[in-house]
């Protein structure tokens, strides 16, 4: 059965790939949740596939995901900025902002995607899916065959149980996993920063997804798209200072930059009581 899903997660993310090369709509972004899944699945079955095998994939995937990543935020934060736009006030979007947000978003996306090709002509990708092929090809010792899974909250094992998100790990192996989860939630807090604040995020939603079905849904739903603004909070001073530079009005892009904080103070909010629901006694 792993060898089975080795191959097709394999499969799916070289089928991606050529979907990232033709500049199909969506494709880094199935690209990037690919290749996370893979680099899950290895990290599950470290122990059945062997920790020599495994480790350097998974380094070279997160590397992988990295750069498709970059051009995933850059796609996103256009369409985030677009809508955002649309719902305010015309008082509050004076200027030519629509036609500067996607310039913007246009010039991004060209810079990225040139930045994405360049890695998947790379040596180092076409060595990553080498060594994937050989891996998927027999991945199994059969001396290593009757291994259990490593215990892992963000773990791809293909396993459910009731209530649980299809494709994680059942609740027995993350409560195994909670004294992870904590040590990994503690050097989060406090957040400081757009990089560290979209870290903590993430490490919560793990943490939601040991605490329970309920809290795994709730951290998805509240740190749903705060990487996006923290992405665009980022890039929004550098759009209102060539928006100035063209004797545009900045005043709409303040409003804008106001709103992503908004967003992320309340997210901030709820930090502490995600990641308290890891720390409880399992």
């Amino acid at each position: 059965m792993l060898t089975e899903q080795l191959r097709a997660e394999v499969a799916a993310v070289l089928t991606l790939d050529a979907a990232v090369r033709r500049d199909r709509p969506d494709a880094v972004h199935r690209m990037r949740i690919a290749v996370r899944r893979l680099r899950s699945t290895l990290r599950t079955h470290r122990r059945t596939l062997g920790r020599a095998a495994v480790e350097p994939l998974t380094a070279e995937l997160r590397w992988l995901g990295g750069a498709l990543s970059a051009a995933r935020d850059s796609e996103v934060v256009g369409e985030l900025l677009a809508g955002q736009l649309s719902e305010l006030p015309k008082a509050e979007r004076p200027g030519p902002m629509r036609r500067r947000i996607a310039a913007w978003s246009a010039e991004h996306h060209r810079r990225e995607r040139e930045h994405v090709l360049a890695v998947l002509d790379g040596a180092r990708y076409f060595g990553l899916l080498a060594a994937l092929d050989g891996l998927a090809a027999d991945p199994v010792p059969p001396a290593r065959a009757g291994r259990r899974p490593a215990p892992s909250c963000a773990g791809y094992c293909g396993a459910s149980s009731a209530g649980w998100p299809s494709g994680w790990q059942s609740p027995g192996g993350c409560r195994r996993a909670r004294p992870a989860t904590r040590r990994c939630t503690r050097p989060a807090r406090p957040p400081s920063g757009p990089g560290t604040r979209a870290r903590a995020r993430s490490r919560c939603t793990a943490a939601g997804r040991v605490a329970s079905p309920a809290g795994w849904r709730h951290s998805r739903s509240c740190w749903a798209g705060a990487r996006t603004r923290c992405c665009a909070r980022a890039e929004l001073p550098g759009i209102a200072a060539a928006a100035h530079a063209h004797g545009e009005p900045g005043f709409g892009y303040g409003v804008l930059f106001a709103a992503q904080a908004a967003v992320l103070a309340g997210c901030d909010a709820e930090l502490p009581a995600v990641s308290a629901a890891a720390r409880r006694p399992g």
